[in-house]
């Protein structure tokens, strides 16, 4: 049981790809904590997405650019990514940037990306360990265990943040927000578009951050908490 668990504990806290991710929540806080104004933070991720897009697009048709790709983040791609599908890292940004165009607020901005930096890991390892084992699993393979990891983690991040801002304990606030948190995990691993061809299904760095906005728009808004 130790070995497994250490197994799991390396496999998705010290892969590289998800270190990254945790490590975004990081300084999504710190720019948060700074006070670095919205506009500024997407002057730089556009540009930054617009050529990471195209570098990411066109790797599949020009070998040269798929070498050098592969060279600098091989170890941050999961095996689709290296071969046929846009990497994650990509509607990461491109999360990111929506995320925060339509906020309401820079705090419902914040805590949707640290939902999708924090809750995301935190419910994918407690969904791969326990997922299933007292319900079965929702129709996409996501669970109950990995939803309450997801609910746990989001309460943590809104207790933290209204303290950072009052001074208080919101715990009905952060109760509120940790379950839009593990709706928003849940639901944005089964969004689809269909197409003529074809059926794309939305990925979580993508689906998680905008739908985490819009509910905390309409249902509670940051500024509304306290």
């Amino acid at each position: 049981m130790a070995t497994q668990t250490m197994a799991l504990f390396y496999r998705y806290f010290l892969l590289p790809t998800f270190t990254l991710q945790y490590s975004a929540g990081f300084l999504i806080l710190y720019l948060y904590v700074i006070n670095v104004v919205d506009s500024t933070v997407v002057s730089f991720l556009l540009p930054t997405t617009i050529i990471y897009a195209i570098l990411d697009y066109t790797r599949f048709n020009h070998p040269k650019i798929s070498v050098i790709f592969l060279y600098f983040l091989h170890p941050f791609l999961r095996p689709c990514e290296r071969q046929s599908c846009l990497t994650s890292s990509l509607w990461y940004l491109v999360g990111a940037i929506i995320t925060i165009a339509i906020a309401g607020s820079r705090e419902i901005g914040t805590l949707s990306l640290l939902f999708l930096a924090w809750c995301d890991p935190v419910a994918g390892i407690v969904g791969k360990k326990w997922g299933g084992r007292i319900v079965k699993r929702f129709w996409n393979g996501k669970s109950v265990e990995g939803m309450v990891g997801a609910w746990l983690m989001g309460f943590l991040i809104t207790v933290v943040l209204i303290y950072y801002q009052t001074g208080q304990v919101a715990m009905w606030q952060s109760i509120k927000a940790g379950l839009i948190a593990s709706i928003s995990e849940v639901v944005s691993g089964s969004i689809s578009i269909r197409g003529i061809k074809r059926t794309i299904t939305v990925d979580d760095n993508l689906g998680l951050p905008i739908l985490s906005t819009l509910i905390l728009n309409v249902f509670g808004p940051f500024n509304q908490m306290y």
